[in-house]
């Protein structure tokens, strides 16, 4: 039996028990728990409806390899609807109920060169008016004022500028990094390390020689987090290329990221 079913139950037993003494207030009290039963039903699904949406790009520059998706599952895992966009999506009302955008890897040139001045404009308003940008490695290379090491403007939600982490040229790889202090081996493809970050910015993961791997900055009223590598990656991308990590998926570490940029505390399910 379910709660509303046996808090019904429990109703309907002291209001019969009651009406025996006022056939008046039997009649009252049954109209109002078959009234009651609508109610709590609409109430869930009113609670549902204000759950809050996390935005992901899955438009031109989005690997192949289901980078979205997997980006999506993060989204899920922390109680977001996930909601898949591309250069093409109107900006009109995109942002109604939406926590966090995640940018997912792939290749950022081809993002950056395909979305719209205009739209990049709406999406620094959003994170600058109190909301949210998180980004995986070409996500975090789409970040700064240039993507990477070209001419080609980014996103510019967080200071200083983007690099290619040399790995001793593999360009997939686990790497052992320093995260919060600990070390974590995560999955990476060819992603950035950051370099000029300014004061405002804090550094939360170094790769092994020591480079920014991952950093967070405040944005306006919003917040920025860049990881220049996967801890959303599932497994299945490591078994591709034959790789073991020691420790798995790095699933925890998104968990800390969202957690962060949205000001929520983990297990929160987002409703208002």
């Amino acid at each position: 039996m379910s709660l509303s079913e046996g808090w019904v139950g429990a109703q309907t037993y002291l209001s019969m028990h009651f009406a025996t003494l006022i056939d008046m207030k039997f009649i009252f009290t049954i109209q109002v728990i078959m009234f009651a039963v609508p109610l709590f039903t609409f109430s869930a699904l009113a609670e549902d409806a204000l759950r809050y949406k996390a935005i992901i790009y899955d438009g031109t520059g989005a690997c192949a390899e289901g980078c979205a998706h997997a980006a999506a599952a993060m989204a899920t895992r922390n109680g977001l609807i996930p909601v898949f966009v591309n250069e093409h999506t109107s900006t009109d009302g995109l942002f109604n109920q939406v926590a966090v955008w995640i940018q997912p890897g792939g290749y950022s040139s081809n993002v950056v060169t395909s979305v719209s001045a205009p739209y990049i404009a709406a999406l620094q308003k959003f994170v600058r008016e109190g909301g949210a940008y998180i980004g995986f490695c070409a996500g975090a290379f789409a970040a700064t004022r240039y993507s990477g090491d070209v001419d080609y403007l980014g996103f510019n939600l967080m200071p200083g500028e983007t690099s290619l982490y040399w790995n001793q040229g593999q360009m997939v790889a686990i790497l052992p990094i320093q995260w919060g202090g600990k070390t974590r081996h995560v999955y990476f493809v060819g992603g950035p390390y950051r370099d000029h970050l300014g004061s405002n910015a804090e550094v939360v993961a170094t790769y092994p020689n020591g480079q920014v791997a991952a950093a967070r900055v405040h944005y306006g009223r919003g917040r920025v987090f860049l990881a220049g590598f996967h801890p959303e990656a599932p497994n299945w991308w490591r078994e591709a290329y034959g790789l073991v990590d020691p420790d798995g998926e790095d699933f925890t570490l998104v968990d800390e990221m969202i957690a962060w940029v949205t000001q929520k505390s983990r297990g929160h399910h987002w409703s208002k």
